[in-house]
């Protein structure tokens, strides 16, 4: 059940997208935490957080549209520069969530195997990094 609206949803699609377009024009990599952390930054949604279920839920949603639509707008998964963190520490992996969207939107065939997830996501990332790089270098 939707803790909050469309609208209020759309908002924080944006905000994500603004912040995650930012990190990627810079070639860099993020995490739930500091994308739940700016969203936070805004008055309206101060809260936000990885450790609220309804929160995960709507992030993994919202994170699933952006990528799909970068995918069809540029041909990478924007949020594959979004990575999982564990006792504080950001590893190099993404949920199960992100690679079904990955195969359901037609960027990869199939599901990697275990031992292959991290080269396929490190080539994911070096897609987003190439192609927001030269956004700034068109805009």
């Amino acid at each position: 059940m939707p803790t909050r609206t469309r609208r209020e949803l759309d908002e924080i699609q944006e905000i994500v997208e603004r912040y995650l377009t930012m990190v990627a024009r810079h070639c860099g990599d993020t995490d739930y935490t500091e994308v739940c952390r700016e969203v936070s930054r805004h008055p309206k949604y101060k809260g936000f957080t990885t450790r609220d279920a309804d929160d995960r839920r709507e992030l993994r949603g919202i994170l699933g549209r952006i990528s799909e639509g970068t995918y069809k707008k540029y041909g990478v998964l924007l949020t594959a520069i979004v990575w999982q963190r564990w006792g504080g520490v950001r590893i190099k992996s993404v949920g199960d969530g992100f690679w079904t969207m990955a195969v359901g939107c037609g960027r990869l065939t199939e599901e990697p195997e275990d031992d292959q997830k991290e080269e396929v996501l490190q080539a994911l990332v070096d897609e987003v990094h190439v192609a927001y790089a030269r956004r700034v270098l068109s805009n």
